[in-house]
């Protein structure tokens, strides 16, 4: 046997003999049973050891958590340079009609994105304006509201147009009917 083996054993022993004299202590006047004494003292050394492995675990946890987020942290607390005047919001020119109330504002790069708040039969709408190009290729053309075009899905509604050079899309989660009265209020019809 190697020295390591002879020390090992020396510490487990040792550690057997405290934890018997402390078990016998906890109960005096007793006879301790030898399985009795055998059950607990495998039930502290289980306990230990889960208590190491979880505190390992949480460890581990831990050092994964900011392996993954502290990437993320450092560019939000130092986005990168960019000069802010690069990307105006482009305002609402038209009020909005009555029933409907703006309750955010984003700037998402070249797109000023507005959410109002359809105070009739809420119907939120996501509202973006850009300056781009119509491209209607999939959409159908909405009857009675000259160069406007729509999609309606189980899912959503969505309007676009162009006005003074603006992109408009309405985007809602029910009715073509919410957009069709935002847009016409918007576009003046």
């Amino acid at each position: 046997m190697n020295r390591d083996d002879e020390l090992l054993r020396y510490i487990a022993n040792t550690y057997a003999e405290q934890l018997g004299r402390e078990l016998q202590s906890e109960r005096p006047g007793e006879v301790p049973n030898e399985r009795g004494v055998e059950r607990r003292v495998r039930a502290r050394i289980f306990a230990r050891r889960r208590n190491i492995a979880l505190s390992a675990a949480g460890g581990i946890a831990a050092s994964l958590a900011l392996t993954l987020l502290l990437p993320r942290l450092l560019i939000h607390q130092n986005p990168p340079a960019e000069p802010v005047s690069v990307y105006k919001p482009i305002v609402l020119s038209a009020p909005l009609p009555d029933g409907f109330s703006q309750s955010a504002f984003e700037q998402d790069r070249e797109k000023s994105v507005y959410t109002i708040a359809d105070d009739l039969y809420r119907d939120d709408v996501v509202l973006t304006l850009e300056k781009a190009e119509l491209r209607p290729d999939t959409l159908t053309e909405i009857s009675g509201f000259e160069g406007a075009y729509g999609r309606q899905t189980d899912s959503y509604s969505l309007l676009t147009f162009r006005r003074d050079g603006v992109l408009y899309t309405l985007t809602c989660r029910h009715s073509m009917d919410t957009l069709v009265r935002l847009g016409r209020g918007l576009a003046n019809l």
